[in-house]
């Protein structure tokens, strides 16, 4: 009888050992998708800090980069959680990238508009992440 109280211990402890390793490891994936959706909120805002009718071609270039780079790490984690409205974000990223980089700075003025457009399309999106990061983080 002693073996097997033994056995029925070692089963419980592997089952409750288990069980808060999987509590750990799904805290730990909420944690670190919280804190990439933090840092590509702070691209995000660099980005809108760069007015579309003042900011120069490179530095809208740059900033769009930087928080595609964000969106990438975010989407690394996010497991399929965000995917739809992570993929719009990165489309009008894109759409903005490609607004300043193809006039380039001789043609800016010509397509501010369209930045302009861009910019306002990723806002709206943006949006939409912060709501789904809201109810995935806890976040009001």
């Amino acid at each position: 009888m002693v073996p097997r109280r033994w056995g029925c211990g070692l089963v419980a402890l592997v089952t409750v050992a288990s069980l808060s390793a999987c509590d750990y490891t799904r805290t730990a994936k909420g944690q670190e998708l919280c804190g990439r959706y933090d840092d590509l909120a702070s691209s995000v805002q660099k980005l809108k800090d760069e007015h579309p009718a003042k900011a120069k071609a490179q530095d809208v270039r740059r900033a769009v980069e930087d928080a595609q780079a964000r969106l990438d790490e975010l989407q690394a984690v996010a497991e399929g959680r965000l995917d739809t409205v992570l993929s719009n974000l990165r489309a009008d990223l894109s759409s903005e990238l490609e607004s300043a980089v193809e006039n380039g700075s001789a043609a800016l003025d010509t397509s501010r508009p369209a930045i302009e457009d861009a910019s306002k399309n990723v806002n709206d999106t943006w949006a939409r992440v912060q709501a789904l990061a809201a109810v995935q983080c806890g976040k009001n």
